[in-house]
């Protein structure tokens, strides 16, 4: 199940996942939806990614740390660029909070 508040990015995401499964050959059941709570229903697990700011927002995680002499790895999300990193989605994380169904929070969520 795929979803993303954008409708336009979805369509694209379902393309690229579905290009990638049929080179994969491994006939996945792939679906897209444009309603969060739906696409949560019956979750056992979600996995999700934001990118809040795009690339612009990736791109100082390295500049910022590069001008004070440090060195931010690739991907690395501790550390001197994942601090920053992190602040980005947790105020939308904190803005969810209590609208996912029951059967989808975390614990203490």
């Amino acid at each position: 199940m795929l979803h993303d508040d954008d409708p336009g990015k979805l369509v694209t995401t379902e393309r690229l996942v579905r290009a990638i499964d049929a080179e994969a050959g491994s006939e996945a059941k792939i679906r897209s939806v444009f309603d969060r709570r739906q696409a949560l229903r019956g979750a056992d697990f979600v996995v999700s990614h934001l990118d809040i700011g795009g690339f612009e927002a990736t791109l100082r995680d390295f500049e910022i740390p590069h001008r004070y002499g440090l060195r931010q790895t690739i991907g690395d999300t501790i550390g001197i660029g994942g601090s920053s990193a992190g602040c980005g989605p947790s105020p939308c994380w904190s803005s969810w909070r209590g609208r996912w169904p029951t059967s989808a929070r975390t614990p203490g969520c």
